[in-house]
């Protein structure tokens, strides 16, 4: 066999993390031993053997395949700790030290087993922001930061119909002046901050209708 530059092989293959995943001793030319860590399906759809001889193509495909193992487990371990959107779990994996590609393709598999339910997570961030007494264009604007995927965001428009904007800025109004002020100026200014709050001119028009009732 043509083992063109490297004439590397596999020395030694261990079952590790309950099966989950599998260690390879490499043992390199210069003598050298180093060891990688892959899945078991990695394992068997690369349907490596010990005391096989590596080519260099090879070893650029184990090492592909540990880097994405290793990326896989960060992701696992994050979400155990709190939920994340696709690519916002892409980002944090990164963080960890993982190549940007190797992260986005992790938290990709991650969410194709299941790991990641977007549309659940975008519809408690909707709640969440509603009680803070969010307006729809703010709500719209803060969760197309959060890394949330394409389908999950065109669930968007159907939730925000589920909310009555023009009620909620009426209750922040209650909360924030409790009536109106009489100062043309400080009404300009009142609606300046229901803008930046996210509410739409109708939405404020309509409140300041109901407050004044």
């Amino acid at each position: 066999m043509d083992t063109g530059n490297s004439a590397a092989r596999i020395c030694g293959i261990c079952a590790k993390n309950e099966g989950a995943d599998v260690a390879l001793t490499i043992l390199e030319v210069d003598g050298e031993r180093r060891q990688l860590l892959v899945t078991m399906e990695q394992y068997m759809d690369l349907k490596i053997r010990k005391g096989e001889i590596l080519t260099d193509e090879r070893i650029e495909a184990i090492e592909e395949a540990s880097a994405l193992c290793g990326a896989l487990r960060c992701g696992e371990n994050l979400l155990a700790f709190a939920p994340a959107p696709t690519h916002a779990l892409a980002r944090k994996i990164a963080q960890h030290g993982h190549k940007r590609e190797v992260s986005l393709k992790a938290a990709t598999e991650l969410s194709q087993r299941g790991l990641i339910d977007e549309a659940a997570m975008i519809r408690r961030e909707v709640q969440k922001c509603a009680r803070k007494y969010w307006g729809g264009r703010r709500i719209r604007s803060y969760l197309w930061t959060r890394g949330y995927g394409k389908e999950a965001l065109e669930t968007l428009d159907d939730l925000l119909l589920d909310i009555e904007f023009s009620d909620l800025c009426t209750e922040l109004l209650k909360k924030k002046c409790g009536r109106l002020p009489d100062d043309p100026e400080e009404r300009k200014k009142l609606k300046a901050k229901l803008v930046r709050y996210g509410y739409t001119p109708e939405e404020i028009r309509t409140a300041f209708e109901n407050l004044s009732h």
